[in-house]
């Protein structure tokens, strides 16, 4: 049903379509459990970019401190990757429970549907291994929740918005 990761190989890198504004973010929880307060800044921290923002299917589900089962977790991660209305996936929080879906995720729908992937913190593990599995690059920045600088939302723009060779 789903491929294991092959770290063996060296993929192809494979480079997500740049973002635009208006583009519709799909917001998952693949790792911790996000509160009411949490879930709101990150929707309007993305909607402040210049992003519609579509929560995945599972993202209020609660197991302890992790946001959901691993089940559900890797649905929400592989149906914003599979849906075509979805341009990004930006992560609303890291936490723990990544590296337990990393065996699970269908790295060939990853492959055939690059989307920028952001976030960090558990997420990285998330990054690394589809990467590695995938070719495909992903985005260690700040988690949906996070606190959104001027700083912050500068770079976002130039690295996924108006991506250029260097940054100045």
């Amino acid at each position: 049903l789903f491929s294991a990761p092959n770290f063996a190989k060296k993929q192809k890198t494979i480079k997500p379509q740049r973002l635009k504004k208006g583009d519709t973010i799909g917001l998952i929880t693949p790792g911790s459990y996000i509160d009411d307060e949490g879930l709101h800044e990150a929707v309007t921290n993305l909607e402040h970019l210049g992003f519609q923002v579509k929560l995945a299917k599972n993202i209020r589900a609660e197991r302890g401190f992790i946001a959901g089962t691993d089940v559900q977790r890797l649905s929400d991660l592989h149906d914003m990757f599979r849906d075509d209305q979805i341009n990004g996936i930006w992560c609303a929080r890291g936490g723990y429970g990544c590296g337990r879906l990393l065996p699970h995720i269908d790295y060939k729908l990853i492959k055939k549907n690059p989307k920028v992937l952001v976030g960090f913190s558990d997420i990285t593990a998330l990054l690394q291994g589809i990467y590695k599995s995938t070719g495909l690059v992903g985005f260690h920045g700040p988690v949906g929740s996070s606190d959104f600088t001027d700083y912050t939302k500068n770079y976002l723009t130039k690295v996924l918005l108006e991506p250029q060779d260097r940054l100045k």
